[in-house]
């Protein structure tokens, strides 16, 4: 919405809903290999509620000053009633239960539990932007400040019934995020070449309440975090069409509340997790409807908070030192640019190649387990019976290749779309680095998968509206998407419809 000549407000909202019937525990083994979609936890049912809006006012200052201000508010509700919260838990409240002593009464006798969660997010940001020269160097400088605040809401309920919508609590948490940064850029652009020093300051108060905790009196645990994140890039872009860019900055990502604050008020010696990004890299338009793009990266992990299997006890843990490195490639070719043709055949592809994404320095395993350490951890690397050395092992979750590659077709009166292909290498799913899967499904290779997309869209413009409908996984292959918690399988060919 434009106010007047120098002022503009722009404002977004969303709603969102979700009844599913799905399911936490992924599949053992034997019951994927039955039926890679089948859901023994019938009764598992998952309620979301989330709405969000935005508000952002832009002001013209003056003819070289703007000052943005942006207000944000994201509101998500999810009741996920579950019969089991990991595949060693089948069910989850076996032999606690007295009523549940054996998978068998599964969908009679068993209870479920509760997971209730309420998430409130807000937060303000305003930067002011200023252009001005000095000789014959371009000069803009950016500086602004961030409020952040998130509040979490947490009950468990243990139902007596396979579908109990109640019954006692067995967690009742408040866990809050408060945080404050500032900013501030500088880009300096003397003809075709461009240095950009940036610094940003970071500080994040977490708290964690137990409202169960000292019969019903309570525990509160609190701790900080702050952190200096530097960063410097430099483009060129002497050469005819192309630009050479490089950069190095500092990365930055707090530890979860849960992570560094006990539920009885302690704190975790959790790391943030730190890193060291660099990228060396070109941009270039060598041919009429044609951009190419390629950049080396290498990001250097002091400390890399990685996924872990439930089978060493918790979901992350602290990665220690890691290394990734390698390079990304993207590319498109326009026939409508090529051939000056308002109808446009366009291809566009992007590949990335990871050799490298290891543990680095001394580490050790998150799995303890000495019956699955006398399996999969070699002789050459056991440390005691429940430690094995990881050290130059590859990170989870870290496919050694990734490409996507698409066609498509754009219409001048509004009409777009196009199919695409998904390529996503081997990759592992434990520390271990597991090849032979365990029973249970939580350890062992994810092999390689290729699928196909499309999505076709359609823009209306007197109506200052895009329609679009999208189709994912359209030949419907079953393949391994996750084994933290036990085999996920992919998502059933689906499509979405949706106007913006």
């Amino acid at each position: 919405m434009q106010l007047n000549a120098r002022n503009a407000l722009t404002g977004k909202f969303t709603v969102f809903r979700e009844d599913s019937n799905l399911t936490y525990t992924g599949a053992t083994e034997a019951e994927f290999a039955a039926d890679p979609r089948g859901n023994i936890f019938k009764n598992d049912v998952f309620y979301g509620r989330r709405s969000g809006f935005s508000l952002q006012h832009a002001a013209v200052l003056t003819s070289k000053i703007n000052l943005t201000t942006s207000f944000y508010s994201n509101y998500f509700s999810r009741d996920w009633w579950r019969q089991s919260s990991n595949s060693s838990q089948r069910p989850n409240r076996l032999n606690v239960d007295p009523d549940c002593l054996s998978l068998a009464a599964l969908n009679t006798t068993c209870g479920n539990e509760g997971r209730l969660r309420d998430y409130l997010t807000q937060g303000v940001e305003t930067r002011l932007t200023t252009n001005f020269n000095f000789g014959s160097v371009a000069n803009e400088l950016v500086v602004g400040f961030r409020i952040h605040g998130e509040d979490q809401e947490r009950i468990q309920r243990n139902g007596d019934l396979p579908t109990s919508r109640d019954g006692t609590i067995a967690e009742n948490n408040e866990r809050k995020a408060f945080a404050q940064s500032g900013f501030i850029q500088h880009r300096f652009t003397w003809k075709n070449l461009a240095l950009t020093p940036g610094v940003r300051f970071e500080r994040v108060v977490f708290s964690r309440t137990n409202r169960l905790a000292n019969n019903g009196a309570g525990a509160t645990g609190e701790t900080t975090v702050t952190e200096m994140i530097p960063g410097f890039g430099i483009a060129y872009s002497g050469v005819k069409n192309t630009t050479v860019f490089a950069g190095v900055h500092r990365g930055f990502s707090p530890p979860r509340v849960e992570d560094v604050v006990t539920n009885s008020g302690g704190v975790i010696e959790l790391d943030s997790e730190l890193s060291w990004n660099y990228e060396v890299g070109v941009r270039t338009r060598p041919l009429r409807g044609t951009e190419l793009s390629a950049a080396f990266f290498r990001n250097d992990y002091q400390n890399q908070i990685v996924a872990a299997s439930i089978a060493g006890g918790a979901a992350f843990t602290n990665g220690g030192a890691t290394l990734q490195q390698g390079f990304e490639f993207t590319g498109q070719i326009d026939s409508g640019s090529v051939f000056r043709s308002p109808h446009n055949l366009y291809l566009r592809t992007a590949y990335t190649f990871l050799p490298t994404a290891e543990f680095r320095g001394m580490r050790l395993s998150s799995i303890t387990s000495s019956a699955t350490l006398s399996v999969y951890c070699p002789t050459t690397r056991r440390v005691s019976v429940t430690s094995c050395s990881i050290t130059e092992n590859r990170l989870p979750y870290a496919p050694r290749v990734l490409m996507t590659t698409s066609i498509g077709y754009s219409h001048p009166r509004g009409f777009d779309a196009f199919v695409e292909n998904v390529y996503i290498g081997r990759q592992f799913g434990d520390d271990l680095n597991a090849v032979n899967p365990n029973s249970n499904g939580q350890l062992g290779a994810i092999p390689s998968q290729t699928y196909w997309n499309a999505t076709a869209n359609y823009r209306v413009e007197k109506w200052k509206t895009t329609f679009f409908v999208t189709g994912k996984n359209l030949l419907d292959r079953i393949y391994i998407v996750d084994r933290t918690r036990g085999l996920l399988p992919s998502g059933r060919v689906s499509c979405k419809r949706e106007s913006k």
